[in-house]
């Protein structure tokens, strides 16, 4: 089964794939996204959090390039 972040991909459309990874899995409301930026070491932290519930996620990172 091929999987990112977790969430099975394989037989999937776009738009769906997007849907889930933007909405929480317990209560279902659209997650807010906060990023840190660090300009020195070109790196970028995204954390997601579910206003209604409180719920986050596992904090991501990613070079800029």
């Amino acid at each position: 089964m091929d999987a990112q972040k977790g969430i099975p991909v394989a037989n999937r459309e776009t738009h769906e794939i997007i849907e889930v990874l933007e909405h929480c899995c317990l209560c279902g409301h659209k997650l807010a996204f906060y990023h840190v930026t660090d300009f020195r070491n070109l790196q970028v932290v995204e954390e997601g959090q579910c206003p209604a519930c409180g719920i986050k996620n596992k904090p991501g990172q990613f070079i800029l390039q």
